[in-house]
């Protein structure tokens, strides 16, 4: 081989910038090879690089512009109103060809929150039904949600680039942990994650009972990483995704990365045709669903609460011939309050606190309590309704601080025991309360700092609190199957039926934990409760995809704890679930004058949202473990760990650029 002439070598320059990639080199410094030798040999490339100093720039901002929207676009077809699934499949790869390079865009991390805020607005676009007012927290929630586009690139470019992750093993990593994050940071909102759009997939989301809604999000992302390495390097070159002096993009992508998705794929689909094919539903309590049709407001309209009231009694009243067990109204169906005052407070503080709330002789009678009752012992079943509730409580008994009024988001339970008082009327039995534990921030409640509470005045009560209180632990209560007569000498069959309130059933931990805090109740299960029960009212969102999005978040929990859910929302989707997320048809379903209507009429399983009706229906029990209810969220907790390590990675300077990710 012929010697190698030296390189001449340009005048230095200032220093590259942090994220930018090499740009062509000008014939004017490009030094000259020893006659036989090409710049196209990898020797001379490798000497070419470190003996001549370059200018670097970034690829364009369009490119960020580009895959950041049309990620956004995917992601938002993937759920309602057009709820085309099939494309979470390749929703991320927009955003994963951004991994593949190892430095950023110009604008990338502003034009990723951008287009992420763009494409959540249009998502969550119905919260600004509820009010005007809901305009802010509707904006500035998307804006929070937006910033997880350029969170998930930054840190995946950090552990495949720095870290050396092989990146079909960073992708579903950091979508699985930036899904864990924004289901618990400020109360989480685990609305339209990944996983949801699969909710009509049943084979595949059964993996759910090993590693939640997360682990089914982390294989639909685990896809799109596999076909984001099938996009060929000439296609990143256009981008302007690969420096120019690299090597030419090999003609076909390597193909491990698909042939090991499939198999995850292959064995996710396994286990869930066997999880099915062993599953017997036995028949357990007959529930009858009542759900109204009346949209919600902060204006309090006395006539259209009295309105509602009446469909629901007329309602429940035409269910009664079907003998259920269990009648279920929506949230805030009752509309009498129920008072409670703790044996400690004395009457001076009992009256100090009631008064600027209602009379005190009207606390000691609890008349809500009495109403409540008697309806359930109207209808022969047992009576489960959304109300709100008051306390007084003494915080530190005898001690300075007086007695404190404390309201909360409740679900009652009625019992059709006792018989009938003097005045005629039919007496049944309270059996007691659940108080809402996750409540919506700024809706609910205001986080305990300096003016804060002037943000949601529409919430605050002169003298009393600002918003609800949160409940303090998870309730189950007992019944009886009173709709269908034991064999001979036998007793009747009793279930335990725990409810959630609204939004509770979009956070995972929560109903794990409620069901993991409630004992078994004998043979019917192994853990926890027989029946989930979630008293929904989605009136404030008139005729939108809220309906339609919330009943696909909330049938995973289903699937998560293998315990049957039935919902009763108003303004719907109301519907009963058995434990592998299968919506069931209903035995009855009775129309808005109390009339049964052909089953075959209906386009599936779940009541058509927007219209008062009752579904009566024999919930199927599910005898079924799950591990999910063992070991929890550790999983997506240790991809939420990796997932902040590789964005802390890139943070730091990046060093020269290497080649893109294969």
């Amino acid at each position: 081989m012929p010697p190698l002439a030296p390189p001449t070598v340009a005048p230095a320059t200032t220093s590259p910038s942090a994220h930018d990639r090499v740009a062509p080199v000008t014939a004017s410094t490009k030094p000259q090879p020893a006659a036989g030798l090409t710049t196209n040999e990898p020797t001379v490339r490798a000497i070419l690089r470190e003996a001549v100093p370059v200018t670097v720039v970034r690829p364009p901002a369009r490119t960020a512009w580009l895959c950041g929207a049309l990620a956004a676009a995917l992601l938002w077809a993937c759920f309602y109103p057009l709820a085309w699934g099939p494309l979470a499949w390749a929703a991320l790869v927009p955003l994963c060809l951004l991994v593949r390079s190892p430095v950023r865009t110009r604008w990338e991390v502003r034009a990723l929150w951008a287009c992420g805020f763009v494409g959540t607005a249009c998502q969550i676009q119905w919260m600004r039904l509820g009010d005007v007012a809901m305009y802010p927290a509707w904006l500035a929630l998307s804006l929070y949600l937006g910033l997880y586009f350029p969170a998930f690139v930054l840190a995946c470019r950090g552990l495949v680039h720095r870290v050396k992750v092989p990146f079909a093993v960073a992708v579903p990593v950091v979508w699985c942990g930036l899904e864990l994050i924004r289901g618990r940071l400020m109360t989480g909102f685990g609305w339209n994650l990944l996983a949801h759009s699969q909710w009509d997939w049943t084979t595949l989301i059964q993996i759910a009972d090993v590693g939640g809604a997360y682990l089914v999000g982390a294989v639909v992302a685990l896809g799109n990483a596999a076909l984001a390495l099938l996009v060929p390097g000439s296609v990143l070159n256009r981008l302007g995704l690969i420096p120019n002096d690299e090597p030419p993009p090999a003609r076909f992508a390597p193909l491990w990365p698909a042939i090991g998705t499939a198999c995850v794929l292959a064995g996710v689909l396994i286990y869930g045709t066997v999880r099915r094919a062993g599953a017997e539903f036995p028949a357990g309590p007959r529930v009858a669903l009542v759900q109204t049709d009346h949209p919600s407001s902060l204006r309090s309209d006395p006539e259209q609460a009295d309105a509602r009231f009446t469909s629901i009694r007329h309602l429940s009243a035409a269910a009664t011939p079907y003998r259920p067990d269990l009648v279920v109204w929506p949230e805030s169906a009752f509309p009498y309050p129920l008072f409670a005052v703790q044996e400690d407070v004395s009457e001076e503080a009992f009256a100090a606190a009631a008064t600027p709330v209602a009379p005190p002789e009207y606390f000691r009678s609890n008349v809500g309590g009495v109403a409540l009752a008697s309806l359930a012992e109207s209808a022969g079943a047992y009576l489960l309704t959304g109300t709100t509730a008051g306390e007084i409580a003494d915080p530190d008994g005898d001690g300075p601080q007086p007695a404190r009024f404390t309201r909360y988001g409740s679900a009652a339970m009625a019992a059709p025991t006792g018989g009938r008082g003097a005045d005629g009327l039919a007496r049944g039995a309270l059996m007691g309360r659940y108080d809402k534990r996750h409540r919506v921030v700024f809706g609910e409640y205001v986080p305990n700092l300096p003016g804060l509470a002037k943000l949601t005045p529409f919430t605050e009560q002169p003298g009393q609190q600002i918003g609800i209180g949160e409940g303090a632990h998870a309730v189950a209560f007992r019944i009886d199957a009173l709709g269908t007569d034991p064999a001979e000498g036998q007793p009747r069959p009793s279930y335990t039926v725990a409810p959630l309130i609204c939004y509770e059933d979009t956070v995972p931990h929560l109903v794990r934990d409620t069901v993991n805090a409630l004992p078994a109740n004998g043979a019917n299960k192994q853990t926890g409760p027989d029946v989930l029960a979630v008293l929904s009212n989605d009136g404030w969102f008139d005729d939108s995809a809220e309906q339609e999005q919330h009943l696909a978040v909330s049938l995973f929990r289903a699937v998560e704890t293998r315990t049957p859910l039935v919902r009763a929302a108003n303004t719907g989707v109301s519907a009963v679930i058995d434990g592998d997320g299968v919506p069931r048809t209903p035995n009855v379903f009775l129309d808005e004058q109390g009339q049964p209507v052909d089953l075959s009429a209906l386009s599936n399983a779940a009541l058509p949202d927007d219209r008062a009706c009752v579904l009566i229906a024999d919930v199927p029990l599910d005898p079924r473990r799950s591990l999910y209810l063992w070991w929890g969220d550790w999983l997506a907790f240790l991809c939420a760990a990796a997932a902040c390590v590789g964005f802390l990675l890139n943070l730091r300077r990046t060093p020269a650029p290497t080649a893109a990710a294969a």
